[in-house]
Formats: C-alpha cells, structure tokens, sequence
C-alpha cells in the first residue's frame, strides 16, 4: 500500500473540505460511555478546531446528552443533533423476532434473516431511517450549506445512514471510518467467527458497496488498513491513516497524582474499559498465581468497566484483582490518575492490528504502560 496523502492534497474533495467547511458527522455512538462515543467526540473536537463547523447526527444514548437537539456548549462549532427512533410496523415485529432468536429455531432463522437483508438489526434499522430524515431536513436549510460528509463504525448503522444521505446529496464528498475490522470474522487468528456462509457473502457485499462509494476511507493504523484494503477491494489513494486522538489538554490529568489509600502500599496496575471477549488476560493471572504470598501481595490489579462474561477473579487472587463498575469518561480519567502502571489489554490474535483508543489516552497523560499484546 502507498502511502497516503494528505487530505488537503486529495483530488477528490478539493478546497470544499478544507478550514470553514461545514461537516455532518454521523456516529451512532457519541459520548454515551462507550469506547467509540468518545473517538467520535474527539474526531468532532479535531475538526472543529481546524476551523471547520461541525454537526453531529447521533444515536439516543447519551451520559452527558438529555434532549433530543443540543449542542456541547458555550460558543463551540460543534453541534449535536440526537436522533431517537423506536421500530414500528413490520420493525416493530423484526425487533421481537431479533430479541426471540434464542428461543427456538423459526425466531432464530427469521431474526437472522431479516439482519442479513437489511444489513443490521431492526433497531439500527430504525435510527438509521430516522437520521436519514432528519440529515435531509438539516442539508436543505443548513447555515452555512454542509459541504462534507463523515461517517465512523461501530455499529454498522453510520455508514448505512450516510449512504442513504447521499441520495439527496451526491455530490457530498464522503469519509467513511474504520475503527476495527468489520464484519468480525475478520479478525486474525486464532479468533473463531461462526457466522455463515450467507451472513459473510452479505456483509462482505455490503461492505465493499460502501468502500466504493466513499471517496476517502480512514483508519486509525497502516497495519489495518493493510490487512483490510484488499479484502475491502479499495485503493491505496483513498486510504488515509489517522491514530485515535488522546485527550484535549484541558480533559488532562497528571498521572503523578497518588490516591492516599495506596501511599505505602501496593503497586497499582489499573485498566479502563470495555473488556471483550477476545481480550485476553489469562497470562497476567497466571503470572500473579505463580508469585509468592509476599510477592503477589505487593500488587493491585484493577478492572473498571463493562467485561465480557469469563472474565472473573481466579481463586487465589481474591482481593488483589477486583473488577469495578464504570464511570464516566472524566472520572475513569480521575482513577487513572491514581494508578502507578497503565494497563493495556490487547485482542489475543497473530497479528495486532489494533490500536486501541486506550493507547494514546495513556501515552499522552504520560502513564507508564503494561501491555498484554501480539509482539
């Protein structure tokens, strides 16, 4: 893969994308506790602060957000439009079908089926619909006239939404991001996808359809670019590579602060996030099984967030590893500052081809790191 040129230097979107340009950013997720909530609201922060005006059109959910239209506050170029859509009609009937799949083969197949077709699940379906809607109300009235199109993963829902925005506005020029490999059987080895033969050939369509439209497919590292562009079937002209961005100085804290519970006591190993079933941390448990009663009772291990279901406190760590619940983004900020070691679990595959948004968080405040990752 070449590498990738400047967005200012593309032929594609020309000087309409440049400073003062105003930019419709579709995120499903935005600032609503999750991992990508909070890319999404630095993405805004960064374009915002090259000069460029920014809308956001995002899901319901939200743990700083409350009504249907608002903004982030003060004079601030960024504004967010929130978007709530329940299912109704022949959805409505999808939607139980989708939260019946466990119950017996018909739901199963039918609930599937109905994913395959559309893409997505019913509720997605929805909002997708519904900010389709509302993004055509906003380009036909929009002060100063939206001259660009931007679009992130997870879920699928954004670039679906933003495909159908482009039917009112095809001359948009479109950035569609990639925050990790999408659909999941995409992931290396030795992670194991059950999904279908039928379910790969649909995604796989879908995904190359929207590859192809876009005019500019952004990921956050050359090492997934180069292992999705040419399953994606893009070229390497239009792949641009952008690392996650770390926090704006002023969401900072200082990673000497020491929380007084601690002075004198343990080392304190602290993760925040979400830990997915592919995160593996069996080797850190093993390592602190293998260690003395004195030795292991020097160190603290501590998990806040939501986890996947395995992830328990092995016998003989009770009280050294705890798992807490999370908190919000600024306040995981707080009790990461209490922590003598950043812990960064990375997906157990052959190739590391991620980068998680945790990375830049910790490298940026100054954190010492433990990294249980692919060489």
């Amino acid at each position: 893969m070449k590498a990738p040129v400047r967005a200012a230097e593309s032929p594609s979107t020309g000087d309409r994308t440049g400073p003062g340009a105003h930019v419709l950013l579709v995120s499903f997720h935005y600032l609503d506790g999750t991992s990508e909530g909070l890319c999404a609201a630095r993405t805004a922060r960064v374009l915002a602060e090259s000069g460029r005006q920014v809308t956001v059109l995002a899901g319901p959910h939200s743990a700083q957000h409350r009504s249907n239209e608002d903004s982030t506050g003060g004079s601030s170029p960024v504004r967010v439009l929130r978007v709530r859509a329940e299912p109704r009609g022949w959805r409505a009937i999808w939607q139980r079908l989708n939260h019946a799949a466990g119950r017996g083969f018909p739901t199963r197949v039918a609930s599937a089926g109905l994913n395959l077709l559309f893409g997505c699940t019913a509720e997605e379906s929805a909002w997708v619909v519904a900010a389709t809607t509302r993004a055509r109300a906003l380009l036909e009235g929009a002060e100063p006239p939206v001259e660009q199109l931007f679009s992130r993963l997870n879920p699928i829902a954004s670039h679906l939404a933003a495909e159908r925005i482009l039917r009112t506005r095809p001359d948009l020029p479109w950035t569609a991001y990639f925050s990790d490999p999408w659909p999941f059987f995409l992931y290396p080895p030795p992670y194991q996808s059950r999904s279908g033969r039928w379910y790969r050939r649909r995604s796989l369509a879908t995904i190359r359809r929207i590859c192809a439209r876009a005019d500019a497919l952004l990921f956050p590292s050359r090492r997934l670019a180069e292992a999705l562009a040419p399953v994606y079937r893009i070229e390497s002209e239009r792949i641009f590579v952008a690392p996650h961005m770390g926090p704006h100085p002023t969401e900072r804290t200082d990673p000497r602060q020491s929380d007084p519970a601690f002075e004198g006591g343990p080392l304190v190993v602290r993760h925040a996030g979400f830990l997915m079933k592919e995160r593996r941390v069996d080797a850190l448990f093993e390592a602190l099984l293998g260690l003395d009663a004195v030795s292991r009772s020097r160190i603290r291990v501590e998990f806040m967030g939501r986890r996947a279901g395995g992830f328990d406190v092995p016998a003989g760590l009770e009280g050294i590893v705890v798992f807490l619940d999370p908190r919000s983004a600024s306040e995981a900020r707080q009790w990461m500052a209490r922590a003598d070691v950043a812990l960064l679990v990375e997906a157990d595959c052959e190739e590391g081809i991620f980068l998680p948004s945790k990375f830049p968080e910790y490298v940026v405040d100054g954190y010492p790191l433990f990294c249980l990752s692919p060489e």
